[in-house]
């Protein structure tokens, strides 16, 4: 079973992606969406910015300054084509701040799987402070995860964990904006 790392594709989009900037979140927490809990009060109001000095690429992954996982419609209709759960989408608003244009259909993706699956012993982290750790690589328990596509983990929150088939429907169906690194399961 392979299991990999979500994120942004920084080599290819660097420079020619948009960088989304929060502007009006409406009573949301920039955490909100990392805690791995379903979101029942999410106001459709929340607002990105991006202008075309940041990049010009529109991609179906957006790199932004909260490091959020905002996807384009096109991402969750390949998601759900093929039944992967465990993501809330939640509506937002992006605008191009040079054109006043707004995005269509692009959603954060609140994934509230979270699991507890690290296998401390053959991964590399360091403590920050009691229970909270930094991960240098992660090593998870294969019979935690082969139940879920997608999923955080409880020992670390930040970090969003998918599975060889979630990798698969974004390479077949040509999504753009997204990197994989794949990591050790035991």
């Amino acid at each position: 079973m392979n299991c990999f790392t979500l994120q942004y594709d920084m080599k290819k989009y660097e420079r020619t992606g948009i960088m989304a900037y929060h502007n009006e979140l409406w009573g949301t927490d920039m955490y909100d969406v990392t805690r791995g809990n379903y979101i029942d009060n999410w106001d459709e109001r929340v607002t990105f910015n991006f202008t075309t000095d940041n990049g010009y690429e529109i991609t179906d992954y957006i790199c932004n300054d909260f490091g959020w996982p905002i996807v384009s419609n096109k991402f969750k209709m390949a998601l759900e084509s093929v039944g992967i759960s465990g993501i809330q989408y939640l509506p937002l608003i992006i605008v191009n701040k040079d054109t006043g244009i707004t995005l269509e259909r692009y959603y954060v993706a609140n994934i509230y799987n979270l699991v507890e699956a690290v296998d401390m012993k053959k991964s590399e982290y360091f403590e920050l402070i009691p229970g909270k750790y930094c991960f240098v690589s992660f090593a998870v328990k294969e019979d935690k995860i082969k139940n879920f596509d997608i999923f955080r983990l409880k020992e670390n929150d930040v970090n969003i964990f998918v599975s060889e088939k979630f990798q698969k429907v974004i390479k077949s169906n040509k999504l753009t904006g997204f990197d994989f690194t794949k990591i050790t399961v035991v």
